[in-house]
């Protein structure tokens, strides 16, 4: 077929070596289709029009000039260039290619040039079977899903090499995978929600009252209590220090605890007891001010946001610094963590992460974590931890379908349900729950971390080395070493006084309950990517022997929002702490 509008370089900008090729004269470019984030900006497209430009000359027209550089007269209507800060990595900038019809993206010059090319050539982009990446789902998922069809068995590495995010965040995620499980559970991690206070004035410090168990700021010059309450704030953990501090440092006394000066971006990396918080701003709003109120805070005037309602107590909610209501609302999200292996039996597929992001906490492979019971609003209390061993995303009942172009494709929006799991060994303090005829595994030979002990007696859930599943949602924390909570909350230690009662472990472990399950609640109810469609995921799924209507049913239910990354969950530009 003839081509459409292809014109040779004749037109040089005046009194440049710059020549300007027409392009198609026809545009298949759906101006609608754009970023529906915040946090998007739209830039020139010079790029764009100077690669495809060069590179068509040297495909076309018997190869580019020496001295002599070309450009494209404009790229066709509708398409627009929109990019954000990558996560991890502000300091560098994604771009997308919008204004393809099917609402996919194009990543690159180059990866646009054979639809442009198809758009010249033909003067329509019908049948076009260009390479381009749906938005919302990495291409190397479809390329895995749709192979995995084909095969009908796949075990596979997922490496996103083309994937720009994947490139900057692979070694920072596998340093944290390294180093995270064998740090302390107490201690905060890059990327968390936490409850925090700006530095005290010395020596102003902060106790439990013994009466009511309230925090408050008290003052030993005088020997009384301010009445004031503390000016608790919610915000991210933007960087934690290079030596991780000990247990001592979660009292006042500690040499380690001494408040870090607010120093400058050149000093950052010299941080080496205070942790870079911001406060959180709202998921809600596109006003992201907040979160360039970043102050350096020690370990002991930091608290973790699953045991809010504890720490907060006594405070009357109109009083709340805005971050926390902002940190509320964020309580209901969900985001993996180095998603690094494929494996599926068609038609169902499994995806493996090292970690993940549950409401205010990040959760890795060797954690130990608290497990709500099957029925949370049953009453019985918690009793059983895991050990992770793996976080798997299934996709169950993949189906194939077909593209604009007619290509057999198998996307992850096509199937009955997604699940997310965590997997590991379970143990529970309940006689009555431990596998029949299983004595209790002894403290001095616990395979588990030592922070276990500090509880009592555990047994095995089944057999020694079973793995259990259990979807995110019953994760509550992790599990903190007991001379933690004690720190954080010094009326605990009369609640371990006897560590051999089960009954005094339980009310341990139930101890941040009600705070994460009373936020989760709210955040269904406020967050408004949660009450409106997009990145919603129903928690309890849909059997595959539902009927439709059980599965409207069941959608109507949905009460978290699924982001691709920590950044997106928070309505961040990135971790960094500076929008």
């Amino acid at each position: 077929m003839p081509a459409q509008g292809t014109t040779i370089p004749t037109r040089p900008r005046p009194g440049s070596r710059t020549f300007v090729i027409n392009g198609p004269t026809y545009s298949d470019g759906d101006a609608s289709h754009r970023p529906d984030k915040p946090n998007y900006t739209r830039f020139d497209t010079d790029m764009y029009l100077q690669k495809i430009a060069t590179k068509w000359m040297e495909e076309e027209a018997g190869g580019a000039e020496a001295g002599k550089t070309y450009t494209l007269g404009g790229l066709p209507q509708g398409y627009e260039l929109w990019g954000r800060p990558r996560p991890l990595n502000p300091k560098h900038t994604d771009k997308w290619l919008y204004g393809h019809p099917s609402k996919k993206l194009f990543d690159s010059p180059y990866q646009f040039y054979p639809h442009w090319k198809f758009l010249l050539n033909y003067g329509s982009g019908e049948s076009c079977q260009c390479p381009v990446d749906e938005e919302g789902t990495p291409d190397v998922y479809s390329q895995l899903f749709t192979l995995l069809r084909n095969e009908k068995t796949l075990k596979r590495r997922i490496e996103e090499r083309a994937s720009l995010d994947w490139r900057a965040e692979k070694p920072l995620v596998d340093n944290f995978v390294r180093s995270t499980p064998q740090q302390a559970s107490f201690l905060p991690r890059q990327g968390e929600v936490v409850l925090y206070l700006r530095p005290l004035s010395s020596p102003l410090e902060l106790r439990q009252e013994p009466d009511s168990h309230h925090i408050r700021v008290f003052d030993p010059r005088t020997n009384s209590y301010n009445d004031a309450p503390p000016q608790w704030l919610a915000g991210i953990v933007t960087q934690v220090p290079i030596s991780p501090p000990t247990v001592s440092s979660l009292h006042p006394s500690s040499p380690s605890s001494t408040p870090m000066p607010n120093v400058g971006p050149s000093e950052a990396s010299l941080n080496t007891s205070g942790y870079r918080i911001s406060p959180l701003p709202s998921v809600n709003s596109t006003n992201k001010l907040l979160s360039k109120q970043q102050t350096y805070t020690p370990l002991h005037l930091i608290r973790p946001f699953s045991l809010q309602s504890h720490i907060l107590a006594g405070i009357p909610p109109t009083l709340f610094h805005e971050s926390i209501t902002n940190a509320l609302t964020a309580s209901a999200t969900v985001s993996l963590i180095d998603r690094h292996s494929f494996s599926g039996t068609w038609p169902h597929a499994s995806v493996h992460s090292r970690g993940i992001f549950i409401g205010p906490e990040a959760y890795w492979l060797g954690d130990t974590v608290l497990l709500l019971p099957e029925d949370p609003s049953s009453g019985e209390p918690v009793t059983e931890i895991m050990h992770l061993s793996d976080i798997i995303t299934t996709f169950h009942s993949l189906q194939a379908s077909n593209d604009d172009n007619g290509v057999v494709v198998v996307t992850g929006n096509d199937c009955k349900r997604i699940s997310i799991e965590l997997h590991g060994e379970v143990y529970t303090t309940d006689p009555v729950r431990r596998a029949v005829h299983k004595p209790p595994v002894p403290v001095q030979q616990h395979p588990t971390p030592p922070r276990m002990r500090a509880y009592g007696n555990w047994f095995h859930l089944d057999q020694p080395g079973d793995v259990w599943a259990a979807p995110f949602p019953r994760v509550l924390s992790r599990l903190y070493e007991k001379s933690a909570l004690a720190a954080w909350l010094p009326h605990t230690s009369s609640l371990s006084s006897s560590s051999s009662s089960s009954s005094s472990s339980s009310t341990l472990l139930d101890l941040s309950r009600e705070s994460v399950l009373s936020a989760r609640r709210l955040a269904a109810q406020t967050d408004e990517r949660i009450l409106g469609s997009a990145g919603r995921i129903d928690v309890d799924g849909d059997d595959d022997r539902d009927s439709q209507q059980q599965r409207r049913q069941r959608r109507r239910r949905k009460d978290w929002f699924w982001a691709e990354y920590r950044a997106e969950a928070l309505d961040l530009r990135s971790l960094a702490g500076k929008e």
